[in-house]
């Protein structure tokens, strides 16, 4: 075994995969306990390495959607290192790099895997899928089962939201200084409160691509870094709240969580100023929509970070109303347009002091128009 107490790489690959599948029942066996659902450093018997390229080898369309996703990338993408640079814990490389131990950096190899086709896939030493597709439907699950070269437990589970919830809802990791676990993520919680609970994570963020045999749900994980799939979980309605204000009514549209969701420093910008004739601004005004925090004291003293208030469109606790923002810009807009704009921005991480100073990783503009002059 290698340093990571797995299989070495070296033996065959047809071996590595027959190890793998020798305890996989057939699609019609029965189990007297369900499999476990993918989540972050799930136990293995193989090298991950050598199986997942038998895995692209078979699956040669799928793994170059997977090439370069965010699932891929999970680990290596330059905006994580970033963040475990300042804070490098092991529970940020469990989900990241699940094919490592999360004690130490992963070795290159299982870095550059990130969350692979073996980590959803193989688990409990059986190849996992959702019942199969009938191509030309709506991308319900079917009975229906393809003729496969190895055995395949399909289980309905693995297509709805309890596939994705081992990396896409958890608490934070500092239990003994909190009273109670307080949610760092809370997707899937999102997700049960939503207009959209039936509807399965993988109806929307992996999309229905190929035809006939070919038929698949796209691995190219997309999500929120589409800007068009972005600026269609929001509907924004803009109007004059008064001669000197603008008031803009934020709603999710088509979306089962709050947005965004996710990493708890994402959130929205929304602003508004007034340009004059050389197009100089001559008034702004600005809100974030965000979950915030607070420094809490624990049983034993430590301080622990708790959530202080959510005014996302679709956050749980507002139940489905909208979010309004005002935004006063003064004398100077009742006698100009007002430009408005709905801004997405990933946080790189949080600032101690205003939210203005926050560092910015990436943005994307959602929403921009322009309200005319007020007129009598």
């Amino acid at each position: 075994m290698d340093h990571e107490g797995r299989l070495p790489a070296k033996l065959p690959s047809a071996l590595l995969l027959a190890t793998a599948l020798t305890l996989a029942p057939s699609t019609t066996s029965s189990r007297s306990a369900a499999p476990r659902m993918p989540g972050p450093e799930p136990p293995r018997s193989l090298d991950p390495v050598a199986v997942n390229r038998d895995c692209e080898r078979c699956h040669a369309e799928i793994a170059r959607e997977w090439r370069g996703s965010k699932h891929q990338r999970a680990y290596v993408d330059a905006p994580f290192q970033a963040a475990l640079t300042k804070e490098p814990l092991p529970f940020c490389r469990g989900c990241h790099a699940p094919e490592a131990r999360s004690s130490r950096p992963p070795p290159p190899e299982r870095a550059e895997l990130g969350v692979a086709c073996v980590t959803c896939h193989v688990v409990d030493g059986a190849p996992l899928a959702a019942p199969a597709l009938v191509d030309g439907d709506d991308g319900s699950p079917s009975p229906a089962s393809p003729s496969v070269p190895h055995p395949v437990l399909r289980d309905p589970r693995f297509a709805s939201a309890a596939a994705c919830g081992g990396c896409h809802e958890f608490a934070f990791p500092d239990h003994a200084s909190r009273r109670a676990p307080e949610p760092m993520q809370l997707t899937l919680t999102e997700h049960a409160a939503s207009a959209y609970a039936d509807v399965p994570c993988a109806r929307c963020h992996m999309p229905l691509a190929g035809h006939g045999p070919s038929a698949h749900r796209s691995h190219a994980f997309a999500a929120s870094r589409d800007p068009e799939a972005a600026r269609r979980a929001l509907r924004v309605q803009a109007e004059r709240a008064s001669p000197t204000a603008a008031r803009l009514t934020l709603r999710t549209a088509h979306v089962g969580h709050a947005f965004p969701t996710g990493d708890l420093f994402r959130r929205l910008e929304v602003r508004a100023e007034v340009l004059g004739e050389d197009y100089a601004v001559i008034a702004s005004a600005r809100r974030f929509l965000a979950r915030r925090f607070a420094e809490t004291p624990g049983p034993l003293g430590a301080r622990a970070r708790t959530t202080a208030s959510d005014d996302r469109p679709g956050a749980p606790g507002l139940a489905g109303a909208p979010v309004v923002v005002e935004l006063e810009l003064g004398p100077a807009a009742a006698q100009l347009p007002i430009q408005y704009e709905v801004v997405y921005q990933r946080v790189a991480h949080a600032s101690d002091g205003r939210e203005e100073d926050a560092i910015i990783e990436s943005e994307v503009s959602l929403v921009r128009g322009s309200l005319p002059r007020d007129t009598p």
